[in-house]
C-alpha cells in the first residue's frame, strides 16, 4: 500500500493545497475506481458499521477518498468537512510515537486534534479547572488522538479539527474520506459511490 501511495505522488507531484501546510495531498477521487486504498478503506468502514453502530438497513455512501503525506514539519490547519455527515482518517504509516509533556499526551508524529464545539462558550470554565480534574474527567477544550498505523477514526464531519506538525524525520501517511448517510432505506448496508 505504501508503494501505491508514493507512486500516486509521482504521477501528480503538485497534488492539491487545501488544509495542508506543506506535505502532499492527492486529488479527491480514489473512491471513483477500484484500487488498493479504496478496497481496504471500504472493508474497514463496513466492518466498523456492521458491528452494531448504525441501524440495520442504513445506506452509507462514500463521497471522497484522498491521500495525505506529511513530512517533517508538515501539518493540516483547522478545518471541517462540509457537505457530508461523517469524515474519517486511516493511518497507513506513522513512524515512532514519542510522547512529550502535553497533559493529553500529544505525540511527535502529528496528532489529530478535535476542537470542542463548546470551546468558545466554555472558555472561561476550562481555564478554572485543575489539570488533575481535567485529566480525570477528560474535560478539555480540545482532544488529541495520536496516529496509529492501521487505526481508523470516523467522526462528525462538522467537528472542527487539525493535524499537528509531524516532528519526525519520516513521512506520516494517511487516507481521509467523507461519508453520507442518506435517508434512502436499503435492504443491506452498502458502501458505494452514487
Amino acid at each position: 500500500m505504501i508503494n501505491f501511495v508514493y507512486q500516486e505522488r509521482e504521477k501528480d507531484p503538485k497534488g492539491v493545497i487545501l488544509s495542508n501546510r506543506g506535505g502532499w495531498q492527492s486529488r479527491n477521487y480514489y473512491d471513483n475506481y477500484d484500487n488498493i486504498l479504496c478496497s481496504i478503506v471500504k472493508k474497514a468502514i463496513t466492518d466498523y458499521f456492521m458491528d452494531g453502530v448504525l441501524k440495520k438497513n442504513t445506506h452509507i455512501v462514500m463521497d471522497g477518498l484522498w491521500i495525505n503525506i506529511n513530512g517533517k514539519g508538515h501539518a493540516n490547519e483547522v478545518h471541517s468537512h462540509p457537505n457530508c455527515n461523517l469524515a474519517g482518517v486511516m493511518w497507513i504509516k506513522t513512524g515512532d510515537l514519542k510522547f512529550d509533556t502535553h497533559p493529553n499526551g500529544q505525540t511527535s508524529a502529528g496528532d489529530i486534534e478535535f476542537l470542542s464545539p463548546h470551546h468558545y462558550t466554555s472558555a472561561a470554565e476550562y481555564l478554572r479547572y485543575e489539570d488533575e480534574f481535567s485529566r480525570k474527567w477528560n474535560h478539555w477544550p480540545a482532544y488529541w488522538i495520536p496516529p496509529e498505523e492501521g487505526k481508523m477514526l470516523i467522526f462528525p464531519a462538522s467537528l472542527m479539527h487539525k493535524v499537528h506538525a509531524n516532528e519526525q524525520d519520516q513521512d506520516r501517511i494517511s487516507v481521509s474520506f467523507n461519508l453520507h448517510l442518506p435517508n434512502d432505506i436499503m435492504s443491506n448496508i452498502h458502501i458505494f459511490k452514487t
